[in-house]
């Protein structure tokens, strides 16, 4: 792997993001009009916070990009979903 390519991986936001712009494009999936929101908001939350909640299609993309890239899978379909996951503090996920 060139050095550039490891180095992009490594950063937390900005390696997720070209992860997932990648598969996006190799699964050949339409381009919807939000898809830019996901990407610059929820994708680059995805690389910085404990777990985000999104749209199933872009969920599924990011859960994909941190398999490839070695990372935990911190995305989560649903609230239900992240509170079976056991991420959510007792009090929150009642």
């Amino acid at each position: 792997m060139h050095n550039s390519k490891r180095t992009v991986d490594s950063l937390p936001s900005l390696g997720l993001a070209c992860e997932v712009t990648v598969l996006k494009c190799l699964k050949g999936a339409k381009w919807e009009s939000n898809d830019l929101y996901d990407l610059q908001y929820l994708v680059y939350a995805a690389g910085y916070a404990d777990a985000v909640v999104g749209e199933r299609v872009f969920v599924s993309l990011i859960c994909d990009a941190a398999k490839r890239l070695g990372r935990e899978v911190n995305a989560f379909p649903s609230i239900r979903a992240l509170s079976i996951a056991g991420i959510l503090p007792p009090a929150l996920s009642g």
